[in-house]
């Protein structure tokens, strides 16, 4: 599933950008683990490991404050949560726990 975190938003209030997670376990959907240890994993295996502390938050991006308009003040793991819950993403968010 695609789940919409953050937009990018000019000065003029136009939308430039927006940022997507795919929730998908697939060969394309993989991040290198963090160590640095050319370790591939899912991406939603890697947010599990940021959202339970596994992983550190700092530096990823996923602590930054979102602008999505439907989540004020929310940062972008907030958001990523709050979306999968509206959208249902059934195995996400058991991956997730929320």
């Amino acid at each position: 599933m695609r789940i919409e975190t953050h937009y990018d938003i000019g000065a003029d209030g136009a939308v430039h950008a927006v940022h997507v997670v795919h929730t998908e376990r697939a060969a394309w959907n993989q991040v290198e683990y963090p160590t640095g240890s050319g370790t591939k994993i899912d991406l939603i295996d890697f947010l599990k490991g940021i959202r339970n502390g596994t992983i550190p938050i700092a530096g990823t991006g996923w602590d930054l404050p979102s602008s999505h308009p439907t989540y004020p003040g929310k940062t972008r793991l907030q958001v990523l949560a709050a979306e999968l819950i509206r959208l249902n993403d059934a195995a996400a968010r058991a991956t997730l726990g929320v």
